[in-house]
């Protein structure tokens, strides 16, 4: 075979490992970033929800305001009890229809 062909083909099969070696540091380092930024995405989604409905902002930001502090806390708890309660019963009824 040529020299020069012969070096070539040992520059690619070089190229080659170093790109693979390299594509496995980056994936590693991704998951790292992807772990340490966990809480982007939830913040996103809310960002969007608040800008895509403003109305829905402004009607929570005047109820809280009416409400005050501690009955919007005794009101949210039991909305979240009954919500937790709504979507366990729905789970029952999904698992006996089934």
């Amino acid at each position: 075979m040529n020299p020069r062909l012969e070096r070539i083909v040992a520059r690619r099969a070089a190229l080659t490992r170093l790109a693979a070696e390299q594509r496995a540091r980056l994936a590693l380092q991704s998951a790292e970033v992807e772990r340490a930024l966990w809480f982007v995405e939830p913040v996103a989604r809310a960002a969007r929800l608040v800008t895509a409905r403003p109305l829905l902002v402004a009607v929570g930001a005047g109820l809280a305001l009416a409400l005050g502090p501690r009955r919007m806390l005794a009101r949210g708890s039991r909305a979240a009890l009954l919500m937790v309660s709504a979507w366990r019963l729905g789970a029952l009824v999904r698992a006996i229809v089934r």
